[in-house]
């Protein structure tokens, strides 16, 4: 029953978040592709590191997987990593961030190091 209300909280969030960015709680095809943020991708959009979960019950995974494509399109480096398992907003995965015992996954708490590991390589120094 906790949970239900947890997705609920976050649903409620979303609607006032997708308001003040988009000026309309209902999400059409229209505003979607209006406020894409892979719409907005060019050749001087800097490197991202991507990392998602194909559980996520409130963004889709797919949008992770448009964008890099528009980055690969682009010829912009980026790295991406989709872990099946984990809801949406797990921060770090682990202890030090959750909010519940769901929000903590050995597994996709790596993408911290795999994270670090791309920067090394994007940074000069």
């Amino acid at each position: 029953m906790a949970q239900d209300e947890s997705k609920k909280q976050m649903f409620d969030f979303m609607d006032r978040a997708n308001v003040a960015l988009t000026g309309e709680k209902e999400i059409t095809e229209s505003v979607i592709q209006t406020f894409s943020p892979s719409r907005f991708v060019s050749s001087n959009t800097p490197p991202a590191f991507l990392w998602h979960t194909s559980e996520d019950g409130l963004v889709y995974s797919g949008n992770s997987l448009v964008f890099a494509l528009e980055m690969a399109r682009h010829h912009v480096p980026y790295e991406l990593h989709i872990f099946q398992e984990g809801e949406h907003g797990l921060a770090l995965a682990n202890q030090v961030t959750a909010n519940t015992p769901n929000q903590i996954s050995p597994e996709v708490e790596t993408w911290f190091q795999l994270a670090g590991a791309w920067l090394k390589k994007q940074l000069p120094f």
